[in-house]
């Protein structure tokens, strides 16, 4: 093989991997995009500032948005606290208050759950009822204290009991 044609073997590949690598690349950006296009955006850190500012926000407007339903919530609870409602207690088990609630036994026999600093202020008969106590039916009782006082339903009875309740409470 002769030199001339052995050196436009050699140019005819070179100029086929320039051509071929040029085409490589065309497809590549197309793929990709080009810097500053729609697929591949440039951003300025003033924008990217601004979207970060704008999301919190809106991050803090969801959290005043919380914290007011939260209150709104609080304040309907307070408002249904402060009327009757009667409650009816299955057999064993025992209803704990918060402070200041109110209980009326309307049917059935309780006990009083005490707490080390006392019981049940029963200001009808305007007596304490210690813990163990019997619970006196229509007679109007004052929770003191929120540390776990309330009543337990007579366990061997066969009706719940119903008391009328005004005020915070679990059945447990």
């Amino acid at each position: 093989m002769s030199l001339l044609k052995y050196f436009k073997i050699r140019y005819a590949v070179f100029i086929a991997v320039i051509a071929a690598s040029f085409f490589l690349i065309h497809i590549v950006q197309a793929v990709s995009g080009e810097p500053g296009s729609e697929a591949n955006p440039l951003v300025s850190q003033d924008y990217v500032d601004s979207k970060v500012n704008d999301m919190s926000a809106k991050i803090n407007d969801l959290t005043a948005s919380v914290n007011s339903l939260s209150q709104q919530l609080q304040s309907l609870q307070k408002l249904q606290a402060s009327k009757y409602e009667i409650v009816a207690i299955k057999p064993g088990k025992q209803m704990i208050t918060g402070d200041s609630t109110e209980i009326i036994l309307r049917q059935g026999q309780a006990k009083v759950i005490g707490s080390s600093l006392g019981g049940l202020s029963d200001v009808t008969e305007g007596i304490d009822i210690a813990g163990g106590g019997n619970v006196p039916p229509n007679h109007l009782l004052i929770v003191p204290r929120d540390d776990g006082r309330g009543i337990v339903a007579d366990q061997y009875s066969e009706k719940d009991v119903l008391v009328l309740v005004k005020g915070t409470y679990t059945i447990k």
